[in-house]
């Protein structure tokens, strides 16, 4: 393999690894941003109102999933407005309504029959509803425990059936509800704890579905997966002694039978018209193995919920018998909705922020946005994925908070860099081509590359004796003039110059890096106008009354430039662990440029051998002779361009 080849293999493996260290760096620093992210998120995800969005894209994922069938085990019996007027009485009704009601659900053959009533006051009729209960030995009654707070303490009231009703009927339920803090329901009771008693009672739905499922003696209760066992049936729960309810959709989708329905055989006489409908009801079986819930439909006595499915269109609020006929849903078809465990969250964010740091790392702002966004959207995807597909709820707005985030922090990271960047270079480097090395941030990172640049070099002559004859405040402005005036003619579009150094008096451009095409003619031709302005300026500077003389009277100040052209490294130099970096050249041949320079007189242009050969057909170029170059062992022949 010959040197050359090698050197070029060296080359690209040099630039790969520092292209590898380079995106390393950067993304540990997005790493630890996206770790303050996430911290961000977690806490802004405490705020109320963040609770709250993540609540509503839980009922979005509802929406958006549709209804489901309703359980074919549960129908309803309820008693809306309709009911006040067939049986044109007032309600509560009289308990031998009920115990007419319980048997004729049990003549249907109804599974099981539950009461969404509280039965806690003694009535006149209550030995004929209990015969009924009795008979049925299928009728669940319901029980409310209520909470009082005293000074310093709680007390629990269990408010339950007379004890004539508890003690014909087969089982006892809790009633309640646990809204969340927008006062939507979600979320089920499945038991409440007395503590005057250490008795737990089981909710009016597990009861329900202990006894469907035919279940005696103690319900097993699993705290450490936060998992409850209900025959073989394992329940997730949430806030220890709930589930996550799976609505069917909105209020209305099971099947519903008004109650003057059931009432109305034969040997029931409603006051308006008489058709005996059970008895069709009889013959369909509608109620056949059934689990029949007995609740208030109508809106001014239920009990009404708002239901993730509330804001689907209709706006309609679900009767709490309805609520109570879903939940029982839930727990026959296994289909609770579960939140993953802390664990698996940790493990989903932790996944996130992967994703979302290797996106800004790789790419640049503003398209490091859209890919975020991109990503929430198939983040927002998955969720709903999981959510139709699986019954799993996931947080999208933690996700996106900390997406957010990242986004925020790697893009203001970036910009801080970039402004930083733009401000180091425009010390030397002017605002347009400032704007093409944006697009080209590998050459500033440590280190360089080769390639042939053209350098001018270029000092005052007499500048001892005139510095000497001036004020030091007179000498800085003039000189800044120069200066600028000579910058901005380097810098111009067309010579597209770089500022290298200012030493003293003279100042060191290169040409042809990052525009890389004529940089030997840019160059000369920046002398060119530099020398033309520089005689114009001395002239505005003798008109004003200023000195332009060295210590000879007789002679003024002039311009000397000297122009090189040969291979030097190009790229970022300096201490980066103190961030003092600076775009520069090094090589002999910036060197060779200085040296030329000496040999110039005022209002000359000399170039090197190398850079005549670039320019010679473009300027009036003659040969100023032979020069023993310190540094260079033979003496060397530089040639002067002449004005036109």
């Amino acid at each position: 393999m010959t040197p050359g080849i090698q050197c070029v293999e060296s080359v690209w493996e040099f630039r790969r690894h520092s292209k590898m260290k380079n995106y390393s760096q950067k993304f540990k620093l997005n790493l630890l941003l996206g770790i303050l992210s996430s911290l961000i998120a977690l806490s802004i995800l405490l705020l109320p109102f963040m609770k709250f969005l993540e609540l509503k894209s839980y009922d979005v994922r509802f929406i958006l999933r549709g209804k489901l069938l309703p359980a074919p085990e549960v129908i309803l019996v309820t008693i809306d407005d309709q009911t006040y007027v067939n049986l044109n009485q007032p309600f509560p009704y009289p308990r031998s309504f009920h115990a007419h009601l319980v048997n004729n659900l049990k003549r249907a053959g109804a599974r099981l029959i539950v009461f969404d009533f509280e039965f806690d006051i003694s009535q006149p009729d209550d030995s004929l509803f209990a015969s009924a209960i009795e008979k049925a030995g299928n009728v669940i009654l319901a029980a409310k425990l209520v909470t009082m707070q005293k000074e310093n303490y709680q007390i629990n009231s269990l408010i339950q059936p007379t004890p004539l009703l508890a003690g014909k009927c087969a089982g006892i339920g809790l009633v309640g509800a646990k809204k969340d803090g927008d006062g939507f329901l979600r979320k089920y009771l499945l038991w409440q704890k007395m503590k005057t008693r250490r008795q737990i009672i089981p909710s009016l739905a597990l009861e329900t579905v202990s006894r469907y499922l035919k279940l005696t003696g103690k319900i097993d209760f699993i705290f450490s997966d936060q998992k409850f066992s209900i025959g073989n049936r394992r329940i997730s729960m949430i806030d220890n002694n709930c589930f996550l309810i799976n609505f069917c959709g909105e209020a209305g989708e099971f099947t519903t039978i008004p109650y003057e329905s059931v009432l109305d055989d034969k040997d029931f006489q409603l006051p308006y018209h008489d058709t005996d409908i059970f008895e069709k009801l009889l013959q369909n079986n509608t109620f056949k193995n059934k689990i029949v819930l007995i609740g208030v439909s109508a809106p001014e006595l239920a009990d009404l919920y708002l239901t993730p499915f509330y804001n689907s269109g209709y706006r309609q609020p679900m009767s709490g018998v309805e609520i109570h006929a879903n939940a029982i849903a839930t727990l026959l078809q296994g289909n609770e909705i579960v939140k993953p465990q802390l664990i698996f969250q940790i493990l989903i964010l932790l996944f996130s922020l992967i994703i979302s740091v290797i996106l800004v790392s790789t790419i640049k702002p503003p398209f490091c946005f859209l890919s975020l966004i991109g990503w929430a959207i198939f983040y927002g995807f998955i969720a709903l994925f999981l959510f139709v597909n699986y019954n799993i709820w996931i947080d999208v707005i933690l996700i996106f908070l900390q997406i957010f985030f990242i986004g925020l922090f790697a893009t203001i990271h970036y910009y801080q860099i970039e402004i930083r960047r733009e401000k180091k270079l425009m010390q030397f480097v002017p605002q347009h081509i400032v704007e093409k090395l944006n697009h080209k941030p590998e050459l500033l990172t440590p280190g360089g590359h080769r390639k042939e640049l053209t350098m001018l070099f270029c000092d005052i002559r007499g500048f001892t004796g005139w510095s000497e004859r001036l004020e030091p405040e007179e000498l800085v402005l003039m000189i800044n003039e120069y200066f600028d005036e000579m910058a901005n003619i380097i810098a111009m579009p067309g010579h597209d110059g770089c500022i290298k150094d200012f030493v003293g008096d003279g100042i060191l451009a290169f040409f042809g890096e990052p525009i890389e095409d004529d940089h030997a003619k840019k160059a000369v031709s920046a002398g060119l106008k530099m020398q033309t302005r520089f005689a114009a300026l001395r002239q505005e500077w003798q008109n004003q009354g200023r000195n332009v003389h060295t210590d000879d009277p007789n002679q003024s100040i002039e311009l000397a430039i000297g122009i090189n052209t040969g291979y030097v490294t190009v790229g970022n130099f300096g201490f980066k662990s103190i961030n003092m970096m600076t775009y520069s050249i090094i090589g002999n041949h910036v060197n060779f440029a200085s040296r030329i320079v000496d040999y110039a007189r005022g209002g000359q242009i000399l170039i090197s051998q190398r850079t005549k050969s670039l320019v010679e057909n473009q300027f009036e170029i003659r040969e100023a002779g032979k020069f023993q170059i310190k540094g260079k062992r033979d003496p060397v022949i530089l040639y002067e361009v002449l004005q036109k």
